[in-house]
């Protein structure tokens, strides 16, 4: 509902619905005559002369026409264009069900781009028609011309022709074009016999090749062909399907398609980057879902052997990525081989680079040294070593004191089976175990273990004594996915957070009279969060804390039981729940996850969880996320969605490549942290906590009904009786309870969605009787109906006066969703830019408001219990009865496809008001506002915080 305040801002919201800046105004005859300057007359010549059915046609074309056009169009020109077009539309049989909006804006136009205003449309028509005379759909006739008419015009493609932005003739005299001037040419063909067709282009491929142009046709949806191609003889496809499925929403690799309707994007044309007066519109996501639906097996294990064969004359691993073959599409087997030979080839690349270090016993970073020694226990198992690091105690002491901790702490433990493994700090520092080097020098040496004395990847374990301990605290979250297990003896964890050791096995042994900062009280509340975490998450937060009564800082070995424990455990490098907490010293990549250095932020969180195909995020802190996929996990032969708070960020199929694999190899040394692809998402902004949290947010059901109901108003059917009704609607703002009640409930059935409201008020009253009229400042009820990139706003008074509106996401309506509603076009009467009410600073952005919107055959019915308008009794109340048909909520429906009717389970965000004229008394907080949850401000346009209603049966 549009209004700030129902109070000292009322004239201020009425002037903004009825004369608010409109980026698409209607006509405005005065303005566009000025514009027209000189040509005044001709255009209007062109209006005075046009027949009145043609009218809209030619306002259309005055309305969006550029400038230039403008100036310089003659009225003949102008006039002969309508007519012809007009009779196309009422003469072809593909022609006749074309929706107006579409014939307006792709078969009207006398242009595409910039070309030169050729007069075509009659010449076109008396040549082509002829060609099409048997077809019967926009398909057929598109498919026919592009097959003939270059040809018979004897044009063809050519980097030699004169210009790009050819005009028709210009490509015909000179017997060449390109694929703009090709494109062009076959758009004016279909216009010219009523088939809507617009041009299309993307200013660089994604994988920097270059750019092209092609053609798209509107058959009950668009569908694309390339102009003069081979494969003109049927749409949707071409030999640039592949480059066009792999765009991307960034400006420069984004697909767009010109409209001569102004819109918020200009056509990016490469032949002329100054040009900016081209309206387009982005359409990549039709074709990033034009993805491969198989893979070609033979191209796969070619692919494999071509890496063979290059790894055996090559040495360093990172040109790998960029040869042509890593960019084949694998099998999911040929992707396992791929990664085990990635595998061998990175060990033999690590055996040489690493051996020195090795054998010297000492890790190497800058300035630092990190000498350690080993020892091993038992014999090697065939999949390779254990590798137990063991850090010692000491820190903040001279060299000497450490030193002697490092030879106490070789000594400390023996093992069943395995590598003991104690390094010496680098440094003297009391944080000696958990500085930023600290990690990098870990990975360095497990690397180094691994193609040098053969130790396991996934068995690898970390465990400290004292500041030992206190680094085991910090590095076995912060490097989980390193670690098969950690144990922790005697530390302390300083700001350490418990939740991100979700995915490695933790041992806490402490002395009960361990006093000493505390570590002993420190022990006992983490062995509560742990036990709390695992009992949330059961299959996460494996823990394992023993504190020992008797004992104080020395634990006399005791301890020693959590080396057994962690053996038991083997690291999962690809678990299907990951919660990544970052530290003070943070990481750009956690199991599948990674974040460039931009959004690689201190204390920031980012959980991840595999649900089926799916994978749902929950960031705090984090604005990008690269999600890296592998078949471990997930299964990459079916389409894969990606979601953050209920927001579908990416859903599509994805290809296993060997340049992923060697990518991601490059950026963990280890292959079992390789993945054959990745995806980037900028996550939602998170929503702002001044307003609600999710657990605030009510949630009702709304039961099927096989009993018919009757519109009446008077919720008279036995099925109200026994439907689920709301808690009394509270105030808007505060959350408080209001001074008379309003419940409401839901019922559904297969034909409509059924919405009754029972309204408790004393003296029912209304003013307003016009539709449409701005009954928000009456008494009224309202339910807003929300789908994924719209929403639907309808409103009604006692007296049965309804008012209604429709909002668009800005970022949705430029991806093409709402081109076939002729209600939902940015040059519709009383469509505007709207930015909220209360709340103006939406993460979202703006959104399109269509004032002047109708609902397709909704039912509506108030019945009032009492007297309307007359404050001499008390009345009850009044009761409203609708009914929204879910065939006409497809607008809705079209930003995720749901289903319609929705199935049972499904869930909609749905919300119910109350609006009042009046306001309880003070003391008492009463915004005039009330609703089925708080807002927690004033305005009702927050879809996010609308209560979410289960469908049921």
């Amino acid at each position: 509902m549009l209004m700030i305040t129902r109070w000292w801002l009322c004239l201020l919201i009425i002037g903004l619905l009825d004369t608010g800046v409109r980026a698409e105004p209607p006509l405005d005859l005065d303005a566009r005559l000025v514009i027209a300057g000189e040509n005044r007359v001709e255009i209007e010549k062109a209006l005075a002369k046009v027949p009145e059915t043609q009218r809209p046609g030619m306002e259309f074309l005055i309305a969006n026409m550029p400038d230039d056009d403008l100036r310089s169009l003659k009225a003949e020109f102008l006039l002969e264009n309508a007519e012809l077009a007009y009779r196309s539309r009422e003469s072809e049989s593909w022609a006749k069900s074309i929706p107006i909006e579409i014939f307006y804006n792709d078969v009207l136009p006398y242009a595409s781009i910039n070309e030169r205003r050729d007069n075509w449309r009659a010449d076109f028509r008396k040549r082509f028609l002829p060609l099409v005379a048997d077809a019967t759909t926009t398909s057929e006739v598109a498919t026919i011309l592009n097959q003939k008419i270059f040809s018979i015009l004897d044009v063809r493609y050519s980097t030699k022709r004169a210009k790009a932005d050819q005009s028709p003739y210009e490509s015909i005299e000179g017997k060449t074009a390109s694929c703009t001037g090709l494109s062009v040419l076959l758009i004016n063909a279909c216009r010219a016999v009523g088939v809507p067709a617009r041009f299309v282009g993307t200013p660089l491929w994604a994988d920097g090749s270059g750019n092209h142009s092609w053609v798209e046709i509107w058959d009950d949806g668009w569908h694309f062909t390339g102009a003069a191609e081979p494969t003109g003889d049927r749409l949707d496809d071409g030999w640039f399907l592949k480059r066009a499925a792999s765009a991307t929403d960034e400006p420069k690799h984004a697909i767009y398609a010109t409209s001569f309707r102004r819109t918020s994007l200009s056509f990016p044309c490469v032949w002329d980057r100054t040009l900016d007066s081209i309206p387009a519109i982005k359409v990549t996501h039709r074709y990033a879902q034009l993805r491969r639906q198989r893979i070609d097996a033979g191209a796969s294990a070619h692919a494999v052997s071509q890496m063979q064969s290059w790894l055996s004359s090559n040495a360093n691993l990172q040109p790998l990525a960029l040869q042509d073959f890593a960019k084949v599409p694998l099998t999911k087997s040929d992707c396992v081989q791929a990664r085990e030979i990635l595998a061998s080839k990175n060990l033999s690349i690590l055996r040489e680079q690493r051996a020195a270090e090795i054998n010297a016993r000492v890790i190497r970073h800058g300035e630092l040294a990190m000498p350690f020694s080993y020892e091993k226990f038992g014999e090697k198992p065939s999949d390779g070593w254990s590798l137990y690091i063991s850090l010692h105690g000491g820190g903040g002491a001279p060299a000497a004191v450490n030193d002697r901790q490092w030879e106490n702490q070789k000594k400390l433990y023996s093992l069943e089976q395995g590598i003991y493994l104690a390094p010496r700090a680098p440094t003297n520092t009391w944080n000696l175990w958990h500085q930023e080097h600290i990690d990098v020098m870990l990975k360095r040496l497990i690397e180094g273990m691994v193609a040098l004395e053969d130790v396991n990847w996934s068995r690898v374990y970390v465990m400290g004594y004292s500041a030992g301990g206190d680094g085991v605290y910090q590095l076995a979250p912060r490097m989980s996915d390193y670690w098969a297990a950690a144990a922790m003896m005697a530390g302390h964890p300083n700001e350490t957070d418990a939740k991100g050791l979700r995915n490695v096995p933790f041992a806490l042994q402490m002395g009960g009279k361990d006093t000493a900062y505390k570590r002993n009280q420190i022990a006992a509340e983490w062995k509560e969060k742990l036990a709390t975490l695992q009992a949330a998450d059961a299959d996460g937060y494996r823990h394992f804390v023993k504190i020992y009564p008797g004992k104080g800082h020395w634990m006399d070995r005791e301890d020693a039981v959590a080396i057994p424990w962690m053996a038991e455990h083997v690291r999962n490098p690809t678990p299907s729940r990951i919660v990544w907490v970052q530290d003070d010293v943070t990481h750009n990549e956690f199991y599948w996850l990674a974040v460039d250095d931009e959004h690689c932020n201190p204390r920031s969180e980012m959980i991840a969880e595999v649900d089926g195909q799916a994978i749902r995020l929950n960031g705090d802190g984090v604005e990008q996320v690269q999600v890296r996929l592998d078949d471990r996990f997930i299964d990459l032969d079916q389409p894969v969605k990606i979601t953050c708070g209920g927001d579908t960020l990416f859903e599509d199929l994805v290809e296993r490549t060997i340049g992923d694999l060697v990518r991601t190899l490059g950026d963990r040394g280890d292959p079992n942290l390789a993945f054959p692809h990745s995806v980037s998402v900028t996550l939602p902004k998170p929503f702002p906590q001044s307003l609600i949290g999710d657990a605030e947010i009510p949630g009702y059901k709304a039961m099927k009904t096989t009993q018919p109901i009757v519109v009446d108003g008077k919720l008279d059917e036995s099925a109200w009786g026994s439907a689920a009704t709301t808690a009394p609607f509270v105030d808007m703002v505060s959350g408080e309870p209001t001074q008379h009640e309003t419940r409401a409930s839901l019922l559904w059935d297969d034909e409509n969605l059924y919405v009754g409201f029972n309204v408790v008020e004393p003296n029912v009253t209304a003013k307003f009787l016009e539709r449409d009229s701005t009954i928000y400042y009456d008494n009224d009820v309202e339910i807003f109906i929300a789908g994924k990139d719209a929403y639907y706003e309808f409103e009604i008074n006692a007296y049965g006066t309804v008012y209604e509106a429709f909002f668009v996401w800005q970022d949705a309506f430029a991806n093409d969703l709402y081109a076939g509603d002729s209600q939902l076009q940015r040059g519709h009467p009383r469509s505007q830019d709207f930015n909220g009410v209360g709340f103006t600073d939406h993460p979202r952005g703006k959104r399109i408001a269509f004032l002047g919107y109708d609902f397709p055959n909704f039912q509506s019915a108030v019945d009032i219990q009492g007297t309307l308008n007359n404050d001499s009794d008390i009345d009850e109340g009044w009761t409203v009865e609708l009914a929204f048909p879910w065939k006409e909520m497809t607008a809705l429906a079209a930003g995720d496809q749901r289903s319609l009717p929705p199935q049972p389970g499904d869930q909609w965000r749905i919300e119910l008001f109350r609006f009042n004229s009046y306001k309880t008394d003070p003391p008492e907080a009463d915004s005039g506002g009330w609703a089925a949850g708080m807002h927690g401000v004033w305005d009702s346009h927050i879809p996010e915080i609308f209560p979410v209603v289960t469908f049921a049966e």
